[in-house]
C-alpha cells in the first residue's frame, strides 16, 4: 500500500504495477501447470512403455542376455550369424527351460530359409514340431504356442479350418 501511495504521489500509474503483478502470478501458475503436465506425460509414457513392451520373460538373467545376443545376431541375417544366434538360444533354454520367448525365437529361426541347416534334426519341420512341443509343455495356453502350433499344422497340411481356429485363439490370448 505504501508503494502505491508513493507511485501516486509521483504521478505514476498504479494500474501498471498491479497488471504486471497479476501477469507474473499467471505466468508462474502457467509454468507450474506445464511442469506438472510434463511430469504426468512422462510418467504415462514410462508406464505405457512398460505395458506395451513385448519382452521375453526369463527368471535367469544370463538366459535373457543370451536371448538378446541371439536376437541381435539373427536380425543381421548372415549365414555365419544364424548358427551362432541359434547356439545362444539353445544355451538360453538350457539355462531356463521355461523361457518361452527363447523357444519362440528358435521357431522363427527354423521357419526362415536357413532353418534346414540348424540342429538338432537338420529338418526345419521336425525342429518346428519339437519347439511346438516344448512350448506346449511350458505354457500350453499361451499365444506363442497357438501361433506356433497353427503354423506347424499348416506346414503339415492339416485342414485350414483347424489352422484358422488356432490362429483366432492365439489372437484372443
Amino acid at each position: 500500500m505504501a508503494d502505491d501511495l508513493q507511485l501516486m504521489q509521483r504521478g505514476e500509474s498504479v494500474k501498471w504495477k498491479h497488471a504486471f503483478a497479476s501477469a507474473r502470478k499467471l505466468a508462474q501458475k502457467l509454468a507450474l501447470a506445464v511442469i506438472l503436465l510434463a511430469l504426468v506425460a512422462s510418467a504415462a509414457v514410462l508406464a505405457t512403455r512398460g505395458l506395451n513392451r513385448n519382452q521375453p520373460v526369463s527368471s535367469h538373467p544370463e538366459a535373457l542376455k543370451l536371448y538378446k545376443r541371439a536376437e541381435w545376431k539373427w536380425n543381421h541375417m548372415t549365414r555365419e550369424g544364424a548358427p551362432e544366434a541359434f547356439n545362444y538360444l539353445t544355451e538360453a533354454v538350457r539355462l531356463d527351460t521355461n523361457f518361452v520367448g527363447a523357444y519362440y525365437k528358435m521357431f522363427e529361426c527354423y521357419f526362415r530359409p536357413l532353418g534346414n541347416e540348424l540342429p538338432p534334426h537338420q529338418n526345419s519341420m521336425a525342429n518346428m514340431r519339437w519347439v511346438a512341443d516344448q512350448i506346449r509343455s511350458v505354457r500350453p495356453r499361451s499365444a506363442e504356442f497357438h501361433k506356433v502350433n497353427s503354423l506347424v499344422l499348416n506346414g503339415c497340411n492339416f485342414s485350414a479350418v483347424t489352422m484358422e481356429t488356432k490362429k483366432q485363439l492365439a489372437i484372443a490370448l
